[in-house]
Protein backbone atom coordinates (compact mmCIF):
# COMPACT_ATOMS: atom_id res chain seq x y z
CA UNK A 1 0.00 0.00 0.00
CA UNK A 2 1.04 3.51 -0.33
CA UNK A 3 -0.28 6.99 0.44
CA UNK A 4 -1.31 8.97 -2.87
CA UNK A 5 0.65 12.71 -2.02
CA UNK A 6 -2.80 14.39 -3.57
CA UNK A 7 -5.90 12.66 -2.16
CA UNK A 8 -3.75 11.04 0.80
CA UNK A 9 -5.50 7.80 0.36
CA UNK A 10 -3.79 4.57 0.89
CA UNK A 11 -3.75 2.97 -2.47
CA UNK A 12 -2.64 -0.37 -3.79
CA UNK A 13 0.88 0.00 -5.43
CA UNK A 14 -1.23 -0.58 -8.56
CA UNK A 15 -2.77 2.24 -8.57
CA UNK A 16 0.51 4.13 -8.76
CA UNK A 17 2.66 4.78 -11.88
CA UNK A 18 6.32 3.43 -12.78
CA UNK A 19 8.75 6.15 -11.52
CA UNK A 20 12.46 4.65 -11.61
CA UNK A 21 13.91 7.79 -10.38
CA UNK A 22 12.16 7.32 -6.99
CA UNK A 23 13.06 5.70 -4.33
CA UNK A 24 10.17 3.42 -4.18
CA UNK A 25 10.33 2.78 -7.90
CA UNK A 26 6.18 4.69 -7.95
CA UNK A 27 4.86 8.12 -9.16
CA UNK A 28 4.01 10.25 -5.47
CA UNK A 29 0.30 10.51 -6.97
CA UNK A 30 -1.70 7.49 -7.97
CA UNK A 31 -2.66 7.51 -11.46
CA UNK A 32 -6.21 9.02 -10.95
CA UNK A 33 -4.82 12.03 -9.53
CA UNK A 34 -2.41 12.67 -12.24
CA UNK A 35 -5.02 11.62 -15.34
CA UNK A 36 -6.90 14.83 -13.03
CA UNK A 37 -4.05 17.15 -12.98
CA UNK A 38 -3.09 16.55 -16.93
CA UNK A 39 -6.85 17.31 -17.60
CA UNK A 40 -6.82 20.50 -15.74
CA UNK A 41 -3.68 21.59 -17.35
CA UNK A 42 -5.05 20.78 -20.78
CA UNK A 43 -7.92 23.34 -20.22
CA UNK A 44 -5.51 26.32 -18.84
CA UNK A 45 -6.22 29.39 -21.56
CA UNK A 46 -2.78 29.72 -22.65
CA UNK A 47 -2.38 26.04 -23.80
CA UNK A 48 -5.61 25.96 -25.20
CA UNK A 49 -4.59 29.35 -27.07
CA UNK A 50 -0.84 27.65 -27.94
CA UNK A 51 -3.13 24.16 -29.40
CA UNK A 52 -5.16 26.71 -31.64
CA UNK A 53 -2.21 28.61 -32.74
CA UNK A 54 0.09 25.09 -33.51
CA UNK A 55 -2.76 23.46 -35.47
CA UNK A 56 -3.05 26.37 -38.19
CA UNK A 57 0.68 26.09 -38.64
CA UNK A 58 2.54 24.10 -41.15
CA UNK A 59 3.73 21.80 -39.20
CA UNK A 60 0.76 21.14 -37.27
CA UNK A 61 -1.14 20.65 -40.30
CA UNK A 62 1.09 18.20 -41.73
CA UNK A 63 1.30 16.09 -38.21
CA UNK A 64 -2.32 16.37 -38.04
CA UNK A 65 -2.88 15.35 -41.48
CA UNK A 66 -0.57 12.06 -40.62
CA UNK A 67 -2.65 11.52 -37.72
CA UNK A 68 -5.66 11.21 -39.88
CA UNK A 69 -3.70 8.78 -42.25
CA UNK A 70 -2.69 6.78 -39.35
CA UNK A 71 -6.25 6.25 -37.49
CA UNK A 72 -7.46 5.19 -41.28
CA UNK A 73 -5.50 2.61 -41.44
CA UNK A 74 -5.89 1.58 -38.40
CA UNK A 75 -9.66 1.41 -37.87
CA UNK A 76 -10.84 1.08 -41.54
CA UNK A 77 -14.25 -0.10 -39.72
CA UNK A 78 -14.39 3.52 -37.99
CA UNK A 79 -13.15 5.28 -40.73
CA UNK A 80 -16.06 3.92 -43.63
CA UNK A 81 -18.87 4.60 -40.77
CA UNK A 82 -17.55 7.88 -40.58
CA UNK A 83 -17.83 8.69 -44.29
CA UNK A 84 -21.64 6.88 -44.24
CA UNK A 85 -22.69 9.27 -41.54
CA UNK A 86 -21.23 12.00 -43.39
CA UNK A 87 -22.52 11.39 -46.66
CA UNK A 88 -26.37 10.69 -44.82
CA UNK A 89 -25.79 14.41 -43.53
CA UNK A 90 -25.02 15.71 -46.79
CA UNK A 91 -28.25 14.11 -48.64
CA UNK A 92 -30.70 14.55 -46.12
CA UNK A 93 -31.23 10.95 -44.86
CA UNK A 94 -30.01 11.57 -41.55
CA UNK A 95 -30.58 14.72 -39.45
CA UNK A 96 -28.81 15.56 -36.41
CA UNK A 97 -30.95 16.79 -33.38
CA UNK A 98 -30.01 19.73 -31.07
CA UNK A 99 -29.88 18.00 -28.32
CA UNK A 100 -28.21 15.13 -26.61
CA UNK A 101 -29.93 11.85 -26.13
CA UNK A 102 -28.73 10.74 -22.96
CA UNK A 103 -28.84 14.13 -21.20
CA UNK A 104 -30.74 16.58 -23.02
CA UNK A 105 -28.51 19.55 -22.82
CA UNK A 106 -28.76 21.85 -25.86
CA UNK A 107 -25.76 21.10 -28.21
CA UNK A 108 -24.00 19.61 -31.74
CA UNK A 109 -24.48 15.98 -30.99
CA UNK A 110 -22.25 13.68 -32.11
CA UNK A 111 -22.98 10.38 -34.02
CA UNK A 112 -21.71 7.38 -31.56
CA UNK A 113 -21.89 3.92 -32.91
CA UNK A 114 -22.49 0.87 -30.83
CA UNK A 115 -22.06 -1.18 -33.48
CA UNK A 116 -19.88 -0.87 -36.35
CA UNK A 117 -21.32 -2.86 -38.54
CA UNK A 118 -24.20 -1.03 -39.02
CA UNK A 119 -23.16 2.23 -39.79
CA UNK A 120 -26.24 4.05 -40.44
CA UNK A 121 -27.45 3.24 -36.65
CA UNK A 122 -26.50 5.91 -34.49
CA UNK A 123 -27.21 7.19 -31.30
CA UNK A 124 -27.09 11.32 -30.61
CA UNK A 125 -24.94 12.38 -27.57
CA UNK A 126 -22.63 15.41 -26.61
CA UNK A 127 -19.03 15.43 -25.86
CA UNK A 128 -18.97 13.89 -22.24
CA UNK A 129 -22.02 11.33 -22.70
CA UNK A 130 -19.93 10.30 -25.96
CA UNK A 131 -16.83 9.56 -23.64
CA UNK A 132 -18.66 8.19 -20.62
CA UNK A 133 -20.00 5.66 -22.92
CA UNK A 134 -17.01 4.73 -24.52
CA UNK A 135 -15.46 4.32 -20.67
CA UNK A 136 -18.13 1.74 -19.56
CA UNK A 137 -18.80 0.08 -22.55
CA UNK A 138 -17.25 -1.30 -25.65
CA UNK A 139 -18.71 -1.03 -29.03
CA UNK A 140 -19.26 -3.97 -31.59
CA UNK A 141 -16.67 -4.06 -34.35
CA UNK A 142 -17.26 -6.13 -37.73
CA UNK A 143 -14.79 -9.09 -36.37
CA UNK A 144 -17.47 -9.42 -33.91
CA UNK A 145 -21.03 -9.37 -35.96
CA UNK A 146 -23.30 -12.28 -35.90
CA UNK A 147 -23.50 -14.07 -38.92
CA UNK A 148 -25.89 -12.64 -41.73
CA UNK A 149 -24.62 -9.41 -40.48
CA UNK A 150 -21.68 -7.41 -42.84
CA UNK A 151 -18.98 -8.67 -43.78
CA UNK A 152 -15.97 -8.44 -41.01
CA UNK A 153 -13.08 -5.99 -42.20
CA UNK A 154 -9.44 -7.11 -41.76
CA UNK A 155 -7.68 -5.07 -39.02
CA UNK A 156 -4.27 -5.53 -40.76
CA UNK A 157 -4.86 -4.16 -44.44
CA UNK A 158 -2.63 -4.29 -46.72
CA UNK A 159 -1.98 -0.76 -46.27
CA UNK A 160 -1.48 -1.02 -42.79
CA UNK A 161 0.38 -4.02 -42.31
CA UNK A 162 3.23 -1.64 -44.94
CA UNK A 163 2.95 1.25 -42.56
CA UNK A 164 3.92 -0.90 -39.54
CA UNK A 165 6.35 -2.86 -40.92
CA UNK A 166 8.63 -0.10 -42.06
CA UNK A 167 11.90 -0.23 -40.97
CA UNK A 168 11.89 2.44 -38.15
CA UNK A 169 12.10 1.88 -34.00
CA UNK A 170 8.94 1.07 -31.95
CA UNK A 171 9.91 4.33 -29.77
CA UNK A 172 8.83 6.55 -32.77
CA UNK A 173 5.47 4.57 -32.70
CA UNK A 174 2.50 5.42 -30.55
CA UNK A 175 1.72 2.60 -27.89
CA UNK A 176 -0.96 1.62 -29.93
CA UNK A 177 0.90 1.03 -33.17
CA UNK A 178 4.00 -0.48 -30.78
CA UNK A 179 0.64 -2.72 -29.40
CA UNK A 180 -0.06 -3.29 -32.85
CA UNK A 181 2.91 -4.06 -34.89
CA UNK A 182 3.78 -6.70 -32.03
CA UNK A 183 0.10 -8.39 -32.89
CA UNK A 184 0.78 -8.36 -36.65
CA UNK A 185 4.63 -10.13 -36.09
CA UNK A 186 2.48 -12.58 -34.20
CA UNK A 187 0.43 -13.02 -37.19
CA UNK A 188 3.38 -13.52 -39.53
CA UNK A 189 4.79 -15.83 -37.75
CA UNK A 190 1.74 -18.44 -37.12
CA UNK A 191 0.91 -17.46 -41.27
CA UNK A 192 4.90 -19.05 -41.56
CA UNK A 193 4.01 -21.55 -39.45
CA UNK A 194 0.90 -22.52 -40.99
CA UNK A 195 2.21 -22.09 -44.62
CA UNK A 196 2.40 -25.37 -46.20
CA UNK A 197 3.27 -24.38 -49.49
CA UNK A 198 6.59 -26.12 -51.28
CA UNK A 199 9.45 -23.75 -50.62
CA UNK A 200 10.71 -22.14 -53.56
CA UNK A 201 14.28 -22.60 -54.79
CA UNK A 202 17.03 -20.07 -53.71
CA UNK A 203 18.56 -18.34 -56.46
CA UNK A 204 21.88 -17.58 -53.96
CA UNK A 205 24.89 -18.72 -55.35
CA UNK A 206 27.88 -18.24 -52.98
CA UNK A 207 30.77 -16.24 -54.87
CA UNK A 208 34.24 -17.65 -55.39
CA UNK A 209 36.63 -15.19 -53.34
CA UNK A 210 39.66 -16.40 -55.66
CA UNK A 211 37.91 -14.80 -58.49
CA UNK A 212 40.03 -12.17 -59.72
CA UNK A 213 37.34 -9.45 -61.10
CA UNK A 214 38.02 -6.38 -58.74
CA UNK A 215 34.43 -6.49 -57.12
CA UNK A 216 34.91 -4.56 -53.35
CA UNK A 217 36.08 -7.12 -50.61
CA UNK A 218 37.51 -9.35 -52.70
CA UNK A 219 41.02 -7.82 -53.76
CA UNK A 220 41.63 -10.31 -56.43
CA UNK A 221 42.96 -12.97 -53.94
CA UNK A 222 44.84 -15.82 -55.92
CA UNK A 223 44.92 -19.59 -54.94
CA UNK A 224 48.93 -19.48 -54.76
CA UNK A 225 48.38 -19.46 -50.94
Amino acid sequence: MKTCSRCNQQKEEREFQIRRASNDGLSAACKACLSDYDRSRANLPQRVKARAEYQKSDRGKARGNAAKVRFSLRNPWKRKAHIIVGNFLRDGKLIRPVTCKTCGVKCKPQAHHCDYSKPTEVMWLCTSCHSNWHKFNTPIYPENASPGQEKPMNKFTPEYRKYLLRPIPDRKLSPQERADRKELYQIIREERENDTSPEKPSTYRPCDPYLNDNRRGLGGASRSD
